[in-house]
């Protein structure tokens, strides 16, 4: 039988669509495809399938007939559900792969039509012209149909049951996604499923069922994200002829991510967390960690999947998905526009040094997922409010401004710590506190434990946060644990019990430890810097580079980033702008108007909460602009002639970055 040809889409916005024809589970499977325009005021009625496409090996065929054809087929199938020889001369077909097969049989009607736009019928995969415009518009697609579905696949390993638990904890309870509160829902039954401090109820079918369905690969694709989060209030997850509503599904999920839970489901929904508490509109800075998970094919998708997710203004720097671009030239030109429209560097937070990696260090290498150090810290403020500098050498070299601070001395890599006990994460703890002679003062005059304390949390703190974040552990808490471990205490599990200042402060340590490297530099300074990291490393700070960076020396001028790292004493602008004074305090404050969270900064003596930086004032500059940016946008930046920071005292230099 030959193999359908698609026909040109007509030029501006349209899409085919597929009708499903009825059939029994084991027929073959029929469409008839129809072109419509595509009008974004929600007039088009389809549904649109979220699945993920599995391995095009062994592929199995969909049957395309004409438009002419009757809906009604049966009378021209033979008993065994298959086209007769005069049907099969009329017919054209299209490879699909088995998982799409299995789908399509479990989601037609017995009865009648079903409308639907699959990305792997609808587009035509040959052609890279159309399959840019198309999934340009995906977004739109999924956001405008009438119901999306999300197949998970066919029931295996007690789905149903994890199904129904997971609608039943969602029933439930009531969670905020942006502040990550859990609450009982209105009218709940069972008010404790509201209180993320006490535990599930979880035995082993409950843990394992539920571990098997959030393992399956829907859960990991990327291009589900745009699907499911653009969805509207109808949306639907399908598992076998199980289905529930999404967002009572999601809210079931953020129960069990939320609350203390059985530890072989700590990790696993510790990886979903991006996925679990995405964002309405997310920004290109923030994903690799919301992402990090997630898997494709095409290394061009990790930009192309997500953009219809994206604010407005990064959505025009990916603009139009072009697949005649390699995606090293794609990642190169949005790393650059992204300078350009923000005055920052701040994407270099993005890159760890991949010795196999064909992009320049300093282009984010997005096709490799994960996220970065740089990218798992909320303290970015090492460069102040001060704008980038920077200018494109040549193809390939970035040349950009900072101070070398320190250099790593010694380094010290430490395990994979996120799905660890808290015994381990104190064994890991206690080895790097126990080589240290803690007494005397820090390089910011505050005790050596405190800048232990400090720098094993990312100087993650209750009071870091404005409204205090009460799942981070308080100073004199963190504080205590450190004594007690340089002092010959031993670990007693009663004294971490799940939810208390100490068990937090163990649990914020592992996310900053894991997989990284604690380090000594020189001059006092101590830091957690990326696996990648060795000794004679020199760590700088750049104008407009938000957190520290690793720059490994070449020679002639030339380096290659390392990645960025986290040091205490060049994390708030000491670099460029000396300490702050002593009652002011850098914190996180949430703004209940973008319901984002900005760098600003407390005076602990009056307690009032502000965004400008003290220090600024005391420069040779006309602040006004920029104070009434800082109205408009709490992320606003003020351009500085290096010459004013010289006079200062501050040694800048250029470094060319390769």
């Amino acid at each position: 039988m030959a193999r359908y040809r698609y026909r040109t889409l007509p030029k501006g916005s349209h899409i085919r669509l597929a009708t499903i024809h009825p059939g029994n589970f084991q027929d073959d499977i029929f469409i008839t495809f129809k072109t419509s325009p595509f009008s974004r005021d929600g007039s088009l009625a389809y549904e649109a399938l979220s699945y993920v496409w599995g391995s095009e090996d062994d592929s199995l065929s969909v049957y395309v007939c004409r438009t002419s054809i009757p809906i009604v087929i049966r009378g021209l199938l033979n008993s065994s559900g298959r086209p007769d020889a005069a049907f099969q001369r009329r017919l054209r077909e299209i490879p699909v792969t088995r998982n799409l097969d299995v789908a399509l049989r479990y989601l037609r009607y017995n009865d009648k039509p079903r409308v639907m736009w699959i990305d792997a019928l609808c587009i035509n995969q040959l052609d890279d012209s159309e399959k840019g415009s198309q999934v340009a518009m995906m977004g739109d697609i999924f956001r405008l149909a009438s119901r999306v579905v999300a197949w998970l696949g066919p029931e295996a390993d007690d789905s149903n049951y994890a199904v129904e638990l997971l609608r039943g904890l969602g029933s439930e309870v009531s969670f905020h996604f942006d502040l990550g509160l859990l609450s009982p829902a209105k009218g709940c039954s069972n008010p404790s499923l509201g209180d993320r401090n006490v535990g599930l109820d979880f035995g082993v079918k409950e843990s394992r069922s539920i571990y098997d369905l959030i393992s399956r690969p829907w859960f990991e694709r990327l291009w589900i994200r745009q699907e499911i989060q653009l969805a509207n209030s109808q949306a639907v997850v399908a598992c076998g002829y199980q289905q529930v509503n999404w967002s009572v599904f999601r809210q079931g999920l953020a129960c069990v991510w939320a609350k203390p839970k059985p530890w072989e489901l700590i990790d696993r929904f510790g990886s979903l967390q991006g996925f679990i508490l995405q964002a309405e509109n997310t920004a290109l800075i923030n994903i690799r960690l919301e992402f990090e998970n997630s898997m494709c094919r095409d290394p061009r998708d990790r930009l192309y999947g997500i953009s219809s997710l994206l604010h407005e203004d990064d959505k025009a720097i990916i603009s139009t998905p072009d697949y005649t671009k390699s995606y090293t030239e794609l990642y190169t030109q949005v790393t650059l526009q992204w300078f350009s429209k923000y005055g920052r560097l701040n994407l270099l937070r993005h890159c760890e040094l991949n010795e196999s990696a064909l992009c320049p260090s300093w282009v984010p290498d997005w096709s490799k997922p994960g996220a970065t150090l740089g990218t798992r810290t909320r303290v970015k403020y090492a460069s102040s409010q001060l704008e980038a500098w920077y200018e494109l050498r040549q193809p390939g070299t970035l040349r950009v401004m900072g101070v070398s601070s320190t250099v790593v001395k010694k380094c010290q890599l430490n395990p994979q710590l996120t799905s660890s006990g808290y015994q381990e994460i104190f064994r890991v703890i206690r080895a790097i506190l126990l080589k240290q002679d803690l007494e005397g003062q820090y390089v910011t005059n505050i005790s050596l434990v405190e800048a232990y304390v400090r720098t094993l949390l990312f100087d993650g703190l209750v009071d870091s946060f404005d409204p205090p974040n009460n799942d981070y552990p308080d100073l004199n808490a963190a504080n205590l644990v450190v004594k007690q471990m340089i002092s010959g205490y031993e670990y007693n599990q009663n004294d971490f019990i799940f939810g208390s200042a100490r068990a937090s402060f163990l649990k914020t340590a592992s996310h900053a430890l894991s997989d990284n490297q604690f380090f000594w530099g020189t001059g006092g300074y101590i830091g957690i810097a990326p696996k990648s990291a060795q000794v004679g490393d020199e760590i700088c700070v750049l104008l407009g580079c938000e957190l520290p960076v690793l720059l490994r020396p070449l020679g002639k001028g030339q380096y290659r980033l390392v990645g960025a790292c986290f040091v205490l004493g060049l994390s708030y602008g000491e670099a460029f702008l000396g300490l702050l004074p002593t009652n002011i305090r850098p914190v996180h404050m949430y703004s209940e108007v973008t319901h984002n969270w900005y760098s600003g900064f407390k005076d602990i003596i009056s307690g009032k909460t502000f965004y400008e930086d003290p220090r600024l004032k005391l420069l040779p500059l006309d602040l006004s602009r920029f104070r009434g940016q800082l109205q408009e946008t709490r992320e606003a930046l003020i351009a500085i002639d290096p010459d004013i920071l010289r006079e200062r005292g501050v040694e800048l230099r250029c470094f060319d970055l390769v």
